[in-house]
């Protein structure tokens, strides 16, 4: 399901290293798919509480502009190391028989045969599993939950396991890994490791599961869990000039509901959706990230957040502008990576404290940023010690 949101070569550096190929091909695919979402206030709200710096947006319509580029000095992420992937020594294995506390986030340094290492919210290090065999179609994502306390991670033999980090009590998950969360930690979405496509929400606490089902023609990237157990998908491929795109939302109840949004004032001419969609902590609002398009370069760029309530949107957020080295390579339309990458930020997770990005520099992780979400401002976290060639922070899933 969650095809593509951004581009094969910078894509390929986030996958982890014990990824085979055909995940690295599902994880660029995912990135293609696009989204739009967002909460729900008022245009004059927006303007006295976010700040805006330009109430028409220069490719049209009256989309307030956010600027970015100030540094967000009441936001933090406590629980992030200062840098990650300063410790280049040998790590603990994860112990099976007891707690370790929170996770803050996962990486590697390496492909094959590096396995992945998780530091804890107390700066600790562990080292996960390996996989003994390779299946073609095991993808080796782990991923830890918003609260840090749930990671779901691949076991030597390659069958997956939700594990509580604050004890040693695990729940089986088999072929099926987590491929999204909700903003409490209560919720996990799992989808078989070979196609992607949601099949079921499991209750963490409990081990129960409620089956999720779209329409067999509908193949839509999932947006996020709400905290009763909803789940928002992002619309089917879409591009620049589609106009409108929509939101699927199945409620805890098992009803379905459609949200519209029409991006005919929302693009300029040379931009268009990247991006599975991101279902911000508030379960009001999907954020998604918009591509420049130059001469047949395309790099991600700023976010935009729509109401869920009745798809308006409500703001776009100005990132600075990078240069992703992007080529066209692909026959319906969409791009690859040029083979140096570029510079960009990605939207990868949405907790309570705000959107996380993470900055590259090229295909290795540069940096974690927080965007908040209220004020616009912008500020880095942590830094990404060279050698890293992956990370994923809490709540990411891609």
């Amino acid at each position: 399901m969650n095809e593509l949101r951004e581009l094969l070569h910078t894509k390929a550096a986030e996958v982890p290293c014990y990824d085979v190929g055909g995940q690295v091909l599902r994880a660029a695919r995912r990135r293609r798919r696009v989204v739009l979402g967002a909460p729900v206030a008022t245009l004059a709200g927006v303007l006295a509480v976010v700040g805006v710096v330009a109430a028409t947006a220069p490719f049209g319509g009256d989309v307030p502009i956010v600027a970015a580029d100030r540094p967000a000095l009441a936001v933090s992420l406590p629980w992030l190391p200062a840098t990650v992937g300063e410790d280049d020594g040998k790590a603990a294995p994860l112990p099976t028989n007891r707690g370790v506390g929170a996770g803050s986030v996962l990486y590697a340094r390496c492909a094959l045969p590096c396995a992945p290492r998780l530091i804890t919210e107390d700066g600790r290090e562990y080292e996960l599993p390996g996989p003994e065999t390779m299946p073609p179609a095991a993808p080796r994502v782990p991923t830890l939950s918003p609260d840090g306390r749930w990671l779901s991670y691949p076991d030597a033999g390659g069958r997956y396991v939700l594990r509580d980090l604050t004890d040693a009590r695990t729940v089986p998950t088999g072929t099926r890994r987590v491929v999204g969360w909700s903003a409490d930690s209560r919720w996990a979405a799992l989808a078989d490791a070979d196609d992607e496509d949601v099949t079921a929400l499991l209750s963490a606490a409990d081990a129960r599961e409620v089956p999720v089902t779209l329409p067999a023609d509908e193949q839509r990237p999932l947006a996020g869990l709400t905290r009763d157990g909803g789940v928002v998908f992002g619309p089917t491929e879409a591009r620049a000039n589609d106009a409108p795109v929509d939101l699927r939302i199945i409620d805890a109840a098992g009803a379905t509901r459609t949200v519209r949004v029409d991006t005919s004032d929302l693009f300029g001419p040379d931009e268009e959706l990247s991006g599975g969609p991101v279902l911000a902590a508030d379960g009001t609002t999907v954020l998604f990230q918009v591509m420049r398009v130059r001469d047949g370069l395309a790099a991600p760029g700023d976010l935009v957040r729509v109401d869920l309530a009745d798809g308006s949107v409500r703001a776009r957020f100005r990132l600075p502008v990078g240069d992703a080295d992007v080529r066209p390579g692909r026959t319906d339309g969409g791009h690859e990576t040029g083979p140096t990458g570029g510079q960009h930020r990605s939207l990868v997770s949405a907790l309570a404290e705000g959107a996380v990005l993470v900055h590259y520099q090229g295909p290795p992780p540069h940096a974690v940023e927080v965007l908040d979400l209220r004020s616009g401002d912008r500020e880095v976290i942590t830094s990404v010690a060279d050698g890293v060639v992956w990370l994923r922070v809490r709540g990411q899933t891609v």
